[in-house]
């Protein structure tokens, strides 16, 4: 059975991208998207959870993480 690792893409620097002038924005693009998964016995399932820059997560963005962590422990079971 392979091992499964659940990745919460919530924005933030790891997906920013520079726009046309070079000026930094967001981007609704999670670079999980574009890994393949290279690792044998490695499952990896990647969730866009939300696109925030990380000044902008609050605990109530912490708490639903948790929660929504906790789920999907139980419901990707199956993956």
């Amino acid at each position: 059975m392979p091992k499964k690792i659940l990745v919460l893409h919530t924005g933030g620097t790891i997906s920013m991208q520079a726009d046309a002038s070079g000026a930094v924005v967001t981007s609704s693009d999670n670079p999980m998207n574009h890994v393949s998964n290279p690792l044998e016995g490695i499952q990896v399932h990647a969730l866009d959870f939300f696109n925030l820059p990380s000044p902008h997560i609050k605990p109530k963005h912490m708490l639903a993480l948790y929660q929504k962590s906790k789920r999907k422990q139980i419901t990707t079971m199956e993956w």
